[in-house]
């Protein structure tokens, strides 16, 4: 059920003649199996089917260029992005939104991020060309950050030290296989590395935090399209207050939950956002794109 965090966070809202609300959900098929994303999508559809009080269904899309036309538009008026996403469409998306919110995973909007390795190995980050590294695929910019350490401690592009980078949808694996083998580099949330320790406190046994992040790091972002019905942006409000309560019975295998939205202040983003604009610099430098 780990899969679901990634539809709950790439939504739109669209409100219908028949007061019916669509979720409009945006996802990456490079990040997301598609197969499997439709049958997630199908669950929650019968899931929410059953309760009275929220009318709503889910329908998924997988062209971002459509997606950012509509909302442009108007079309779509309630949109919820990842980091990327938003950082490499800034301008349309200011342009075009009345507010952004954070999403708030675990009661926090921003997050600490490990770069965690078996205990035994020692030098990790001078011998990196001996590892390979797994990250959260809910969490792209956390593997951004390891690849701008990559560059600018190593000099020279990215696959030429790593030999693989691999995608991970349930972040509990991201501690075993650091657990059970060396060779392994993992990033995964502060959060979600405590929520694995609570349940097993051996972990610490085998597992060392090699580097961490500051907590600056964020999962996705919500935009409000402007719009001068001033009755759909409240009603997106309690609506959203209304899904929050209806995720928090879902049970993550990670522990990573879809806790609610908090207002931005446009300082939350500043640090992220360097390291982003840091990264394409380096990429383009040792990788020639």
């Amino acid at each position: 059920m780990r899969i679901v965090f990634v539809f709950v966070l790439l939504f739109s809202f669209v409100f219908s003649k028949n007061n019916e609300i669509e979720y409009s959900i945006l996802i990456n098929k490079n990040m997301v199996d598609l197969k499997t994303a439709k049958l997630i999508i199908n669950v929650l559809n019968k899931q929410l089917a059953l309760n009275e009080e929220i009318n709503l269904f889910f329908k998924l899309y997988t062209n971002e260029k459509q997606t950012r036309k509509d909302f442009k538009s108007g079309k779509i008026r309630f949109l919820t992005v990842m980091p990327v996403e938003y950082f490499n469409n800034k301008k349309l998306y200011a342009k075009h939104s009345l507010n952004i919110q954070l999403a708030t995973i675990n009661n926090k909007a921003l997050h600490t991020f490990y770069l965690i390795g078996n205990k035994k190995e020692k030098n990790i980050l001078k011998n990196l060309a001996e590892y390979s590294i797994a990250y959260d695929a809910m969490a792209p910019l956390s593997l951004i950050w390891f690849k701008t350490l990559v560059y600018k401690n190593n000099k020279k592009a990215f696959k030429k030290v790593i030999h693989e980078a691999k995608a991970i949808s349930k972040t509990n694996s991201l501690v075993h296989s650091v657990f059970f083998e060396k060779k392994k580099l993992s990033i995964i949330s502060k959060s979600n590395y405590e929520t694995v320790l609570e349940l097993n406190p051996q972990v610490t046994k085998k597992v060392n935090i090699v580097k961490q992040t500051d907590e600056i790091f964020f999962y996705a972002l919500t935009l409000t399209r402007k719009n001068d019905d001033k009755e759909e942006v409240k009603r997106f409000k309690e609506l959203t207050m209304g899904v929050n309560f209806l995720l928090e019975s879902f049970t993550f295998s990670s522990g990573g939950v879809f806790t609610g939205l908090k207002d931005l202040n446009t300082k939350d983003l500043l640090k992220s956002e360097k390291i982003y604009t840091d990264f394409l610099g380096l990429r383009k430098k040792y990788e020639g794109k």
